[in-house]
């Protein structure tokens, strides 16, 4: 399985789960600063996931354009109507 594959996986997991927490803490009757806190950890670790997923496709997609060879920003000729 590749490496963003995996990212995308623990993004995916970790949003409920961190939303699930937070309605739990929330009918237990816990602080809102509580909450906010473990808001803040749990979707900043989402956000985190989130964001090397992308940057891992993102490094994939720029390597297979230049594999291609249609990649980078090369000076061509253009074409006459």
């Amino acid at each position: 399985m590749k490496q963003s594959t995996k990212y995308w996986i623990y993004a995916l997991i970790i949003n409920p789960i961190t939303t699930l927490v937070i309605m739990y803490m929330y009918n237990a009757g816990f602080n809102l600063l509580n909450l906010i806190g473990v808001g803040i950890i749990g979707y900043g670790i989402f956000l985190y996931f989130v964001v090397q997923a992308i940057r891992i496709d993102t490094k994939a997609r720029q390597a297979y354009k230049a594999k291609k060879g249609k990649g980078g920003k090369k000076g061509g000729k253009k074409k006459k109507r």
